[in-house]
């Protein structure tokens, strides 16, 4: 027998195996530890141990190996049953050797669980399920037929709404439900489901599984020990065994969910009966006795009673501590905010209150997105995006629909053999089905006429609603001659031109170059042809020819009788059909398109008003929308370039017929609440007169078309006493003001009054002041504010709702917008490649996102997650797959989910991606453009009222680009249409990625709203079913808001809808500040944090105004929301954490540790511990990074750490105390002020003289080294910033320091070349090693973290050795150098010396503290003494250095002899004495904090015990302490023993009163000589 010898601290030991000088270190340390009576906490030993992650994926492939395995050996063993063979062994066998074959081997607890849970909860789940949905009583109840074929999960989704309104329109059933079934109708349900997961247990099972009895030695289902049996007796056994984990199966599925579900319902009702504390005290008690239970069962031993109750009491005690936390927090939250809006009405109304107050007045203002706008209006402004993108959503899909149909018509015989030309002619007609033009007009096959006028009929649709806006409700019903020449219609007049526009395409918006190209002219060859089409006269307005040419003089004008000569050749021309005789000359023709082309140009760059910055509306009604006149004049459209592109033209029509709908709608919401305030202000005076009060209260709002319409009523009241027959036809009587003969003056008497009533109130009049659009003659159909045109409100009211557009080029500003704008777009591009080309990123955006559901309480059966799944892939993919005519996979988008998506779209629920929205704004906008508006919108000039606009909304803008490249003529190359191929392709993936990332986003938006909406509904079921039905339902409506004018479904779906907006993140309700941090080079994803602050506060208020209502079933939302909220921002990863911890057998040592050893940014992460890589490593999943709710919870934990930490390092409560604030600030205010990723490599790259790290990244890597030449470090830096532009889909990883050889000259491989990525080493090369890391990844981790976006880490324990011990090798130099500054003086004295060797050991010390506590994590997380030798030693760290801080044991500083020698020189005297003195008195101090001695603690700094001992106190007495015994080993250290010994702080011989040794003085000198005496007498 061969035998291994290792030899271990000097002794030689032999092995029968060879297990490695490591393996056998451990070993034999383990005894000796063993034999002391000492345990190492912190050992590994595993060798078998794969780690968790590859141990779950083993467990989950051999769980599904299992799934046929047991169906075959159930019917293997049958036929043994029958005919006394064995097949099932070799059924057995078969599986195993397929396990043997894929290397899947789960030994540990986590593979064993995951293998039980695949093996039976998925075909018990799915047997249940199957059964659930496929019988005739649950199709019932679900409000679906009772005989169906297949349907899709939409069908099913509309079957249950369908059955909803069946059930509300028979008004029996407000909840929904077509039928309610009878309790005996569950209760059969309820026994077909667990029958059916009982079966597919029995099937499953395989042969040898144990049963939960078997495990516990006892119980009805425990099995039969089959081993010796055979034959049939064999196979009965097997069968018997199988029907036991059926049994077991059937309880659990029986047993289970109704208990989890009655738990977390009967929890939330006796928290709604009762109150909030009971609620979660009692869940708190239920989840302390599962944790005990489970960790027993996990252990393997039966669960201690008294343990499993203290467990409860503590759960019950956090329950109850958390409901008066919420209760706390809502009582103060609603005193905040009632302060706050007191704050703010004070401030609107100008009236005095202190600095302070106002500064926290305008800094709440602007850190909420609707400043000082009431709740009411800004939610209405912060819709107005969402319902124009709804409608351009529908359109979309329209011209989707229309390519297809454009495609199956190409297809057609009859037209195949057609000419491109007539192909492309079929194509346009489009433009003239949008135009009005009949099918009977036109040569195109009815499929595509009818998808053409389909498309025109969503135009006709927005167009009626045109009818009902503010503009034709403000309009009169009768005009003068003259009001009709300004231009004013009345209201039958407004709707006959609607009607037209309407039938005639009117609407239909014309895009022309000259607006888009500042370059734009027309073609030589073009302009060649035009001018002879104008010399011609051919589609010339003459009566435009001499507009224009009026002013050229000369040969150019053109004066009445040659126009009328023109008209009249023309006309007989066309009659005889002869030539014309009666011509412009070329050269006339040439100067009118040089004037018609400077005109236009010169409407694209005029300015409005002179100032420079414009106050533009951030919601902008443009009236010019709807009542434009075409551009007939052809020639006109040819010299401004027209775009004849009917699917841009469309879309455009739809985002501004859109856009003016939803400012109309913000408009008048204004007014409304507007009115509403000025009525409660003057019924809150006519009370206060009443009572005997001032009744001076200021209004917020004044309408002063109101006081100027009193005036006019006024004026025509005089005139009609004068002249009874006055009317406004006759010139009489006026109707407005300004038709007055002093009319202006007569309004700004009123203006003036209006002001002198306010007081200090500082009102901006809406369209009438010049800041605010002043416009001559304006009205409220004429005006950009529809119908709060003439309203004054606060000008802070107005600075919220308007930007201020720099019209005027200001060469800073440009300058800025020139250089700095790209750098915020490559910001863009670095957060879109890591995030949005970034595959996991996207998974985690799915898979985190759930995290929002669970914090509302949205957890059950309110919703279906796979119902929201299968609504976001119709809306991406909008396709079906047919094989032979069948239908096979079908994601078509279908009217109904097209439907329900615009509606979400339109309510503001999803396409607001926080996170995707913030990198679309810093890649399309930069710094903003000097033309564009707040809202992305150009700003509006008079060409509007031409019919030539440009997009008005930042949708139309993108939408329009985007078609404009998709519509490009065809290619002439073959490289040109390569390249656009390309191009064409990268647009494609980049569309999908972002259609993903936002379906991500809207999947749990959709399951949201859906949950919120049912949770409405059960609660009007549950008030109505409570005894007064029409009471109740007032009473809810009461609840949701619901609106006069509103159905009950209607008020809940948009109450529903607003929860969403206001409890999930949204980008629409991002403060303005927030979004204006993009423009500055910190924080990557600055919006998301900022709606996580926002929406978790929002999350604990509701609630808590939830559980406030008198309704029980409005307290059950509150409580679920209570308890959701505060699972989601703590109790849930508490409670992950401690079960991993448990089921890797973590201690909260280790953990701590691996915090501390972590990167500085995982500090305060709250980690998951997995178990222990292949190499023993600690291995975990960052769960901060995957709940999006870490930053609530987070200031919490980096308290906790840093006061660990503090206590560790010893520090004073005033320092620990101002460290926690500061700590916990910066993580709460880190996402906003760390650089982005883009500045940060370019900082990196840059020389120190540019502000630059000169090659060095912020955590000390290096980019390039002082010894590269100029073109190796050019390579890298731009490798650099690569890596940092580089999308993360990419399979390659660039290492810091990386380049490709190109300047060294060995292309393609550097020194440090690109390796492989992680994901492509792991799956397709998992034996190999990452170059730069030395890891490892497994195949089953990787594939682990592609799937569900959790990615895994290690504590890398020899590198992280190393690296630490050069920080400390670091900090102990920089300990040196304090003391170096006093030797390179030229003058120096004494105390000068002493004070720097005090400062210079003080820094020494906090530097081996701190390694200390490295080493001791390093230990915790189970690197072994030899191991950490090994690395110190790599570090290049001395031998002293290394036994001190292993030994614990401080070495003070000792000056440099060369450095004393060099102040000699000088003629500086050092005190040696007292320095060695001071030395001494450290030398073999504990570097771990001590009991405080005689006054002061043991590990103080050297000024603090000097202060002690040069104070006059009298020390306390100490009692006896038990001296520690040391062993120490004196061959590797030169310290004195006896010194050390004689010298430990916390070692006094004698209980003695020690007298303060100040007699000898309390100079630095005589300091070090008390505390020598001090030591000496201790």
């Amino acid at each position: 027998m061969a035998e291994y010898t290792y030899k271990v601290d000097g002794v030689d030991y032999l092995f029968s195996n060879e297990i490695g000088q490591d393996e056998a270190e451990s070993i034999i340390r383990k005894e000796q530890s063993d034999s002391s009576g000492e345990t190492d906490n912190y050992s590994y030993e595993n060798p078998e141990d794969e780690g968790t992650i590859q141990e779950i994926v083993e467990g989950v492939g051999s769980g599904l190996i299992a799934i046929p395995q047991g169906i075959a050996e159930f019917g293997a063993s049958v036929i043994d049953l029958a005919a006394g063979t064995n097949f099932t062994e070799a059924v057995t066998k078969a599986g195993n050797d397929f396990r043997d074959l894929l290397d899947i081997d789960p030994t540990g607890t986590a593979g064993k669980v995951a293998e039980g849970l695949t093996q039976f909860a998925i075909p018990g789940i799915a047997a249940a399920s199957i059964v659930s949905k496929g019988s005739r009583l649950a199709k019932i109840a679900r409000g679906q037929p009772e005989l169906r074929g297949k349907q899709s999960i939409f069908d099913k989704f509309r079957g249950k709404r369908r059955g909803r309104e069946i059930g509300q329109q028979l008004g029996t059933a407000p909840k929904g439900r077509a039928l309610t079934l009878s309790k005996s109708q569950k209760f059969g349900e309820a026994a077909r489901q667990i029958g059916a997961a009982g079966l597919a247990d029995t099937l499953v099972s395989t042969d040898g599984t144990q049963t939960l009895a078997d495990f516990f030695e006892g119980g009805p289902s425990q099995t039969y020990e089959t081993l010796g049996l055979e034959g049939r007796e064999l196979a009965a056994k097997r069968i018997y065994n199988k029907m036991m984990h059926g049994l077991e199966g059937s309880v659990f599925a029986g047993v289970l969910p109704p208990v989890i579900g009655a738990a977390i319902g009967g929890t939330s009702k006796l928290g709604a009966r009762t109150t909030r504390e009971v609620g979660l005290g009692s869940l708190g008690a239920g989840i302390g006795a599962g944790y005990e239970v489970v960790g027993s069962a996990l252990d393997g031993e039966i669960p201690d009673f008294a343990d499993v109750l203290g467990s409860a009491a503590k759960g019950a005690g956090i329950g109850v501590g958390a409901g008066v936390g919420s209760r706390a927090l809502g009582i103060t939250a609603d005193a905040a905010t009632g302060a706050i809006q007191r704050g703010e009405d004070r401030f609107l109304k100008g009236e005095s209150i202190n600095s302070l107050d106002k500064a926290v007045t305008r800094a709440v203002s602007v850190f909420r997105y609707r400043s000082f706008l009431d709740p009411a209006t800004a939610r209405l402004k912060s819709l107005v995006n969402p319902a124009v993108e709804g409608d351009i959503k529908l359109a979309e899909k329209q011209l989707k629909e229309i390519d297809k149909e454009i495609k199956t018509a190409l297809k057609d015989p009859d037209y195949a053999d057609k000419s491109v030309y007539t192909k492309e002619k079929y194509i346009n007609n489009f433009m003239d089905v949008l135009e009005g033009t009949k099918y009977t007009e036109l040569d195109i096959p009815r499929p595509l006429f009818d998808a053409f006028y389909k498309a025109k009929q969503s135009i006709d649709r927005l167009s009626e609603r045109v009818k009902g806006s503010s503009i034709a409700r403000n309009l009169p019903d009768i005009i003068t001659e003259g009001e009709r020449r300004t231009g004013m219609l009345t209201k039958g007049d407004f709707e006959a031109m609607v009607t037209n526009n309407i039938n005639n395409g009117g609407y239909l918006s014309r895009l022309y170059q000259i607006f888009n190209d500042d370059t734009f002219q027309l073609a030589p060859k073009a302009r060649s042809s035009l001018v002879d089409q104008i010399v011609e006269g051919k589609g010339l307005d003459i009566g435009h020819v001499q507009k224009m040419l009026k002013d050229e003089g000369g040969n150019y004008s053109i004066d009445d009788a040659f126009v009328a000569d023109w008209k009249a050749d023309t006309t007989a021309a066309a009659a005889n059909k002869i030539p014309k005789v009666v011509k412009l000359t070329p050269n006339q023709a040439e100067r009118y398109i040089d004037i018609v082309t400077k005109h236009y140009k010169g409407l694209k760059n005029a300015t409005p008003g002179t100032s420079t910055g414009v106050s533009i509306p951030v919601v902008r009604l443009n009236p010019g929308v709807v009542s434009k006149p075409q551009v007939d004049n052809e020639v006109v459209k040819t010299i401004m370039g027209e775009i004849k592109t009917p699917k841009e033209a469309y879309i455009h029509t739809i985002a501004e017929l859109s856009n003016f709908i939803a400012s109309d709608t913000f408009y008048t919401g204004f007014k409304r609440s507007a009115d509403a305030s000025m009525i409660g202000t003057a019924t809150r005076n006519a009370d206060s007169l009443a009572r005997g009060g001032a009744g001076d209260e200021i209004p917020l709002y004044v309408n002063t078309n109101a006081e100027m319409q009193a005036r006019v009523d006024q004026i025509n009241t005089e005139r009609l006493a004068a002249n009874p027959n006055a009317t406004v036809e006759n010139g009489g009587l006026i109707r407005t003001l300004d038709q007055a003969p002093e009319g202006q003056k007569e309004m700004m008497k009123i203006l003036d009054s209006m002001r002198t009533r306010g007081g200090k109130m500082d009102y901006v009049v809406l369209g009438v002041d010049a800041e605010a659009g002043a416009n001559k003659g304006g009205t409220t159909s004429r005006s950009v504010y529809g119908e709060m045109y003439g309203y004054a409100i606060p000008r802070p009211m107005f600075d919220a709702m308007t930007n201020v557009v720099n019209s005027k080029h200001q060469p800073m500003v440009d300058f800025a917008r020139t250089f700095y704008g790209p750098l915020l777009q490559l910001k863009g591009i670095s957060q879109y490649a890591k995030t949005i080309l970034s595959p996991i990123t996207q998974v985690r955006n799915v898979t985190s996102a759930a995290m929002f559901a669970l914090a509302n309480g949205n957890v059950g059966r309110g919703a279906g997650v796979m119902e929201s799944v299968d609504m976001v892939l119709r809306d991406l993919i909008d396709k079906e797959l047919k094989v032979k005519g069948k239908k096979i996979i079908d994601y078509d988008l279908n009217d109904d989910v097209l439907d329900f998506l615009v509606d979400l779209q339109k309510r503001g629920v999803i396409g607001s991606s926080a996170q995707l929205r913030e990198i679309q704004a810093n890649l399309k906008k930069g710094l903003g453009y000097r033309d564009a508006g707040p809202t992305g919108e150009a700003v509006q000039r008079s060409a509007e009222i031409k019919g030539i606009q440009a997009p008005t909304s930042i949708v139309a803008n993108e939408v329009s680009s985007s078609l404009a490249n998709k519509l490009q003529p065809k290619a002439k190359t073959k490289s040109e249409a390569f390249i656009r191929g390309g191009v064409n392709l990268w647009r494609g993936f980049k569309d999908t990625a972002e259609g993903l990332y936002k379906g991500g986003d809207d999947i749990w938006k959709i399951y949201n709203y859906q949950f919120e909406l049912n949770k409405l509904r059960t609660a009007r079921t549950k008030m109505m079913n409570s005894g007064d039905p029409l009471g109740a339902d007032i009473k809810f409506g009461q609840i949701i808001n619901k609106a006069n004018d509103e159905t009950i479904d209607e008020a809940m779906k948009r109450y529903a809808a607003d929860n969403v907006r206001n409890l999930v993140p949204n980008y629409e309700l991002v403060p303005d500040v927030i979004k204006g941090l993009r423009m500055v080079p910190l924080g990557n994803f600055v919006a998301f944090p900022a709606e996580i602050l926002r929406t978790g506060f929002n999350i604990l208020n509701t609630a808590a105004k939830e559980l406030s209502s008198d309704e029980i079933a409005i307290r059950e939302i509150g409580m679920k929301r209570l308890m959701g909220g505060l699972s989601a921002f703590g109790v849930a990863g508490d409670g992950l954490q401690r079960f991993a911890q448990k089921l890797t057998d973590t201690s909260d040592e280790e953990l701590e540790s691996a915090n501390r050893l972590a990167a500085p940014w995982q500090r305060n992460s709250q980690f998951i511990p997995v178990g222990r890589d292949k190499n023993g490593n600690f291995e975990y999943i960052d769960f901060s990074h995957t709940n999006p709710y870490d930053l609530l919870s987070r200031g919490y934990r980096t308290m906790l750490n840093t006061y660990r930490e503090s206590s560790k390092k010893d520090r004073g409560y005033g320092e620990t105390a101002s460290r926690i604030a500061y700590e916990s600030l910066t993580e709460y205010l880190q996402p906003f002020l760390d650089q982005s990723m883009i500045f940060a490599a370019l900082q990196d790259v840059l020389p120190k003289t540019m502000t630059g790290r000169a090659g060095q990244t912020m955590s000390g890597a290096k980019v390039y080294r002082d010894g590269d030449s100029s073109a190796v470090a050019w390579e890298k830096s731009i490798v650099h910033i690569f890596n940092t532009l580089m999308p993360n889909a990419i399979p390659i990883r660039v290492p810091i320091g990386g380049e490709f050889g190109i300047a060294g000259g060995n292309f393609p491989d550097g020194v440090k070349s690109v390796e492989k990525g992680r994901f492509a080493r792991g799956v397709f090369d998992s034996d190999s090693i990452e170059p730069s890391t030395g890891r490892q990844y497994d195949t089953g981790s990787e594939l682990f973290r592609a799937f569900t976006g959790l990615n895994t880490q290690t504590i890398d324990r020899k590198r992280i050795a190393y690296f630490k011990a050069q920080e400390f090798k670091s900090g102990r130099s920089d300990a040196a150098s304090v003391f170096n500054e006093a030797i390179n003086l030229d003058v120096a004295d004494e105390d000068q010396f002493i004070t720097a060797y005090q400062r210079a050991d003080d820094s020494r010390l906090r530097a081996f503290r701190q390694f200390s506590m490295d080493i001791e994590d390093l230990r915790k997380v189970g690197m072994s003494e030899t191991e950490i030798r090994k690395e110190l030693k790599r570090a290049g760290l001395g031998l002293d250095e290394t036994e001190s801080v292993l030994r614990n044991r401080y070495l003070p500083f000792t000056p440099s002899d060369k450095k004393i020698e060099e102040a000699r020189r000088k003629g500086i005297f050092i005190p040696q004495g007292e320095i060695n003195r001071l030395m001494q008195l450290r030398r073999g101090m504990s570097l771990e904090p001590e009991e405080p001695l005689i006054g002061i603690e043991g590990n103080e700094t050297s000024d603090d015990l000097m202060n002690f001992f040069s104070s006059n106190q009298k020390p306390p007495v100490q009692p006896v302490q038990p001296a520690p015994q040391q062993v120490v080993d004196t061959k590797a250290m030169d310290i004195d023993i006896n010194n050390m010994v004689s010298n430990g702080f916390n070692i006094q011989t004698n209980p003695v009163t020690r007298t303060s040794p100040t007699v000898l003085g309390s100079d630095p000198t005589s300091v070090a000589k008390n505390m020598d005496i001090a030591r000496r007498t201790a």
